[in-house]
């Protein structure tokens, strides 16, 4: 009555591409959002905005300056040729400061200073280790 249909599997190789592009798909840039350009909180940050006075912000921003000239001292020092996995974690933590400060994130931002602060010290200490 029914008659039964024979689908041929499709070809090993046509499988793995397919696969392949998916895994690649995910690792893109191409769909992240421009940088300070994402997220509900971005958008409307009077819902999430803590008030801070401006004495704390202008410390906050002269904190995120300091460590500005510290990954640049670090740089100049050849950081990046000795220890580049650290210098890579500074700099994606000072990335995710800048936003978090630009998104009105002020409390994120102060803890991610700290996180930052030590990361720094850590690459300072290993510099001056190896200038010894």
């Amino acid at each position: 009555m029914f008659k039964k249909l024979n689908f041929s599997p499709a070809p090993k190789s046509l499988k793995w591409t397919i696969i392949t592009a998916f895994m690649c798909s995910g690792c893109s840039n191409f769909y992240w959002p421009q940088h300070g350009h994402s997220g509900m909180a971005e958008e409307h940050p009077h819902m999430v905005h803590w008030h801070y006075k401006r004495q704390q912000l202008d410390l906050i921003e002269m904190q995120i300056t300091d460590a500005r000239q510290d990954i640049h001292i670090l740089k100049h020092n050849d950081a990046v040729k000795y220890h580049p996995a650290l210098m890579h974690n500074i700099d994606m933590q000072f990335v995710l400061i800048e936003r978090e400060f630009e998104g009105h994130f002020y409390k994120e931002t102060e803890n991610y200073l700290v996180k930052l602060k030590d990361l720094i010290k850590q690459a300072q200490d290993k510099m001056e280790k190896r200038q010894t």
